[in-house]
């Protein structure tokens, strides 16, 4: 499912012209999650098989590790040297932390 993001504004300014697919990969906490983002529009879709799936970065690990993520530079690079979470094309995931720290969206 489409979700305008300009009925709820919180990604619309921040969403603007990017196109962007990103996989979040719980094992222990399925369905895994893949948010794609294009213009201002994103949606959010369950898959229960996460292999072979097709993304601009897949974000692995744990689910409270993964949103240990969210704790700052630092709490990140402590999870990706432990190997806790493992990140595929982290400049693309990188673009994500950006959006997601624009003021609109907070």
């Amino acid at each position: 499912c489409i979700r305008d993001s300009n009925k709820d504004g919180r990604l619309r300014k921040a969403t603007e012209h990017k196109k962007l697919s990103i996989l979040f990969d719980f094992p222990d906490f399925p369905p895994a999650a893949l948010l794609k983002i294009q213009n201002g529009n994103y949606e959010v879709l369950s898959v229960e098989n996460p292999e072979g799936i097709s993304a601009d970065a897949i974000i692995k690990g744990n689910f409270e590790d993964i949103v240990e993520l969210s704790g700052g530079f630092g709490r990140g690079i402590s999870l990706l040297l432990t190997g806790k979470v493992k990140i595929k094309g982290l400049l693309k995931a990188i673009t994500l932390l950006k959006i997601l720290g624009e003021k609109e969206v907070l």
